[in-house]
């Protein structure tokens, strides 16, 4: 429906952004950095499904400044990319969570399977830039009581 408005009309400009993981502070959907701290909160075990599950993960703010850079910016319509250029292993994110705080995350690994993000060969948005990144927000996002 929207391309046959963008072809009747030279005003209508259609965009598509691709995201990977989102997180933000005051999360409450049923995702993996929200069930950790659930369950870290709770005193439960969290189960990772893999010791070798790589995420790629940006904070909702970010995403808000690339909608923004699309109405502001004379961006070509398109399909583009918001995407952190690190993915990351979230065990990883949990071991050094677990090494800097006196209460550690419990968790149990459910298997040793290589999972990736799955990739993307979309054009990444002009003058967006990351941030926020998950390493430096995951011990706070994990320790905010909300």
């Amino acid at each position: 429906i929207l391309k046959f408005y963008e072809t009747k009309s030279k005003k209508v400009k259609i965009y598509s952004l691709k995201l990977h993981d989102t997180y933000h502070v005051n999360d409450k959907r049923n995702k993996i950095i929200p069930n950790i701290k659930k369950n870290f909160q709770e005193n439960k075990k969290f189960i990772l499904l893999s010791s070798k599950l790589y995420m790629n993960f940006l904070n909702f703010d970010d995403i808000i400044k690339g909608v923004n850079i699309l109405i502001e910016k004379k961006i070509n319509p398109g399909e583009y990319l918001l995407k952190s250029k690190n993915e990351i292993k979230i065990i990883d994110l949990i071991k050094r969570f677990n090494f800097s705080n006196k209460k550690k995350i419990k968790f149990r690994i459910k298997s040793n399977k290589l999972i990736y993000p799955e990739k993307s060969y979309n054009k990444k948005l002009p003058f967006w830039r990351q941030k926020y990144h998950i390493e430096k927000d995951f011990n706070k996002l994990i320790n905010e009581n909300n």
